[in-house]
């Protein structure tokens, strides 16, 4: 959303997203001519608000007029605030309405998901750092602690719980990486369970996220889960954004699917984006067509972990089977099963 508050470092990121697509995007030079417009409009009318002020002889006109235009702004403040605190009230009754046994499965599953990326980058850092002499790792420790203390170590498979009582720095890089690409799943879940208030667009998939606060939020217990057409709508932007990074992966033929009439239709859709590249969709300032082979091979499995994690929240919304908690555990700790195991993403939707 280009027109994002500008105070916000979302909106900022929009603004100069919008900046580097400019040239060959009109709706993000729309945008622009609007939001430039806004700020040309309102730099006129303070302009002429103080030139007429200025040409007022009698003081007390003066701050008269200055308190007028100050109690309309505080009341359009005080506004938009009871207007954002009535919807949020709205939303916390929808998010409340899931049934508490589901949240609270749902909530343990996400803490050993959170338990397991937090370990990962733990990893990743020892890789590449050197711990002084003096200093002792205690990220093992306190995460164990943490499972222990929300009653989810007992609910984790054997194979998990052996992989993360393994000594700090003693993971094998490839076990790190696979943990490290279920990150967009865990923001997804953090999401929908409103942990965190928004889901990034499915054209930013690209971009790194941000897990500084990830065991402070868990702290609380989830408030529910986001709603059915809530969920639908995220799980439905992110079903067509992996088949256009699917179909691209096809045409450039680093996958091939089995089904030959999948492989058909993948090319079709390249091939028409390709005579008309304004149809085809965004991975930040490049279009799908034009990422490298690594950028492309993320955001397919960002992708397609999103609307795996989501079809599977909302099936436990509306039917809570026992199927759908198997599914959804396996997409969580499959990075730490063995390799006779694992099972591709892409291949399971």
């Amino acid at each position: 959303m280009y027109l994002a508050p500008l105070f916000s470092s979302h909106g900022r990121r929009s603004i100069f997203l919008a900046l580097q697509r400019a040239p060959r995007d009109r709706k993000a030079r729309r945008s622009l001519l609007l939001l430039l417009g806004s700020a040309v409009y309102f730099a006129a009318v303070a302009g002429w608000f103080l030139h007429e002020i200025r040409n007022f002889h009698d003081q007390s006109i003066v701050w008269l007029v200055v308190g007028v235009v100050v109690s309309m702004i505080a009341l359009a403040v005080a506004g938009q605030w009871q207007w954002q605190r009535l919807e949020d009230n709205r939303r916390a009754k929808d998010v409340a309405a899931a049934p508490r046994v589901i949240v609270d499965k749902l909530e343990r599953l996400t803490q050993a998901l959170a338990a397991m990326i937090e370990r990962s980058l733990g990893e990743e850092w020892l890789l590449r750092n050197t711990l002084p002499e003096d200093h002792e790792v205690v990220m093992r420790r306190i995460s164990l602690e943490r499972l222990r203390a929300h009653s989810v170590w007992d609910e984790m498979p054997s194979e998990a719980r052996t992989w993360l009582m393994h000594p700090n720095g003693s993971w094998p890089r490839s076990k790190t990486v696979m943990c490290l690409q279920r990150a967009e799943l865990l923001h997804t879940l953090l999401w929908a369970m409103a942990y965190s208030s928004n889901l990034r667009e499915v054209e930013r998939l690209h971009e790194p996220l941000s897990f500084k606060q990830i065991s402070r939020k868990l702290e609380k217990p989830a408030l529910g889960i986001r709603p059915l057409w809530a969920l639908r709508e995220a799980c439905d932007a992110a079903e067509v954004y992996f088949w256009r990074c699917n179909s691209e992966q096809i045409y450039r033929r680093h996958v091939l699917p089995d089904n030959h009439e999948i492989q058909a239709d993948a090319i079709l859709w390249a091939e028409a984006v390709r005579e008309e590249p304004k149809k085809d969709m965004w991975a930040g300032k490049h279009r799908i067509a034009e990422v490298d082979r690594a950028k492309l091979a993320m955001i397919t499995l960002a992708a397609g972990l999103r609307y795996q994690g989501l079809s599977l929240v909302m099936s436990l919304q509306e039917k809570g089977t026992e199927k759908a908690w198997r599914e959804l555990s396996t997409l969580i700790y499959d990075p730490l099963m063995p390799d006779s195991a694992a099972e591709s993403v892409v291949d399971t939707i």
